[in-house]
């Protein structure tokens, strides 16, 4: 339930800027990521949120290097 809670805010964020069907994509993907973060965060940093916390860090940096360098 938290990963698609997860998946649907970042659907939610880019619903005005992207198509519907896009949308749903996020959101599916998302909630995925979100899920295996929960993982990762359970089965091998023993409750830890820093993994997951480094890997969103990384994904948000790799996305503003592309916003702003205009990558396509």
């Amino acid at each position: 339930m938290q990963s698609l809670l997860f998946g649907i805010l970042h659907g939610l964020l880019m619903f005005s800027f992207i198509p519907y069907g896009v949308v749903v994509l996020v959101v599916i993907a998302t909630a995925f990521v979100g899920y295996l973060m929960g993982w990762i965060n359970e089965r091998k940093s023993n409750g830890s949120i820093i993994t997951s916390w480094a890997i969103h860090s990384i994904v948000n940096l790799i996305a503003a290097f592309i916003a702003m360098f205009n990558i396509h």
